[in-house]
């Protein structure tokens, strides 16, 4: 569940500086909790246009839109990159 996600989030370590991918990223909560615990960046990727405009909503009223991207795709759709942290 997302709460049980959450209480991970705060107790990883690897979290802080972490450049995160969000899979399926939907209201953007994880990532957002992610990047308020010290992430330094976040790709929040979903297939439904409008979880990604919600997403990035949630992300400017939360103070960490300038750490985000967004993508409107799938997985299919990420570049090649390494990420610290796996969301989804």
């Amino acid at each position: 569940t997302t709460a049980s996600c959450l209480e991970m989030l705060a107790t990883l370590q690897e979290v802080d500086g972490a450049h995160l991918l969000d899979l399926g990223s939907g209201t953007g909560i994880l990532a957002i909790a992610a990047l308020k615990l010290g992430a330094r960046h976040a790709l929040c990727v979903d297939i439904d246009p409008a979880a990604v405009r919600t997403c990035q909503a949630n992300c400017r009223l939360n103070g960490v839109d300038d750490r985000v991207e967004h993508l409107c795709g799938s997985l299919d759709d990420v570049a090649a990159e390494p990420f610290d942290l796996i969301l989804a």
